[in-house]
């Protein structure tokens, strides 16, 4: 079956998955600043796919990207905190990044499923499992991509990639309002956060991103634990290990060479601070993300 892939999802270097368009490159996902600046939520859709299931039975699929679902009849549930909901066609399901959330099938469904990134606040809604009807336009959209993928031809790409984005954001659109954060935003820490991203392989010091920010070190990392919620070197390793889901899920990549593509010594530190940020280490985590998820 045809994927629907970003560039920035499978590395360059790898010789598996390779994905359409132009050469990866790494782009910031922070917002423009000033009043006159319109909000973008950047989405980029990582994975579009629809196929049948026979089994999906998996006890944490928490992952640093948004997934959306729907299924062609009953057969399936989700649960997070031992609370299940069941997967049906009237329902869509959104489920924000980073939710620790189980999947079982009790019989064979034809699954749809989009995996998506989003700019700030939205990668910081709450773990939940989200339903909304599936309207009309909605499953239309749904009906066409599945055209399309079984097509496979590479002139659909485009209509493919606008049909995914669109089902992404009217996603993103149906959420309670309550559940977004505050967009909290400084031009200093913004700068910053560029700097990290462009840096997830070689890791800057906290000297070297208040220098970003045109602040001596402690001063700055007040404001930025102010702003964020957390200490510059806790986000930047977050936001390294998101990198490296995207790495294992999305290349062919071996471990160690994700850790180094991550900024890590060594594949053994890389694996502690893995599993002790996700729970798992980064072969379970690979393996869980080859199930149809």
């Amino acid at each position: 079956m045809p994927v629907l892939q970003t560039a920035e999802q499978v590395d360059p270097t790898a010789s598996g998955r390779p994905a359409a368009g132009p050469a990866p490159r790494r782009v910031s996902r922070y917002q423009p600043q000033g009043p006159e600046a319109a909000y973008d939520p950047d989405i980029r859709v990582l994975l579009c796919r629809m196929h049948r299931l026979d089994s999906w039975d998996i006890p944490n699929l928490s992952a640093p990207y948004w997934r959306l679902y729907w299924n062609d009849r009953p057969g399936a549930w989700v649960a997070l905190d031992g609370r299940r909901t069941e997967l049906v066609p009237a329902r869509f399901a959104l489920i924000p990044p980073n939710t620790p959330y189980a999947s079982r099938l009790f019989r064979p469904v034809t699954h749809f499923y989009l995996h998506f990134l989003a700019a700030p606040p939205f990668d910081a809604v709450a773990p939940a499992i989200l339903m909304f009807p599936a309207a009309p336009e909605l499953r239309r959209a749904v009906r066409e991509i599945a055209g399309l993928l079984r097509g496979g031809r590479p002139a659909s790409a485009p209509r493919l990639a606008v049909l995914a984005h669109a089902l992404a954001a009217g996603a993103l659109g149906r959420l309670p309002p309550e559940s977004v954060p505050e967009l909290r935003t400084d031009e200093r820490v913004e700068a910053a956060r560029r700097m990290m991203e462009e840096r997830i392989d070689r890791p800057p010091s906290n000297p070297e991103i208040a220098g970003c920010a045109g602040m001596n070190a402690n001063a700055f990392i007040r404001l930025f634990r102010e702003v964020v919620g957390a200490s510059p070197q806790a986000w930047l390793t977050a936001r390294r290990i998101d990198h490296a889901c995207l790495l294992l899920q999305g290349s062919s990549l071996g471990v160690k060479e994700v850790a180094a593509k991550c900024g890590f010594c060594d594949r053994y530190h890389f694996s502690r601070v893995f599993k002790r940020l996700r729970g798992v280490g980064p072969a379970e985590f690979r393996r869980r993300c080859y199930w149809r998820a």
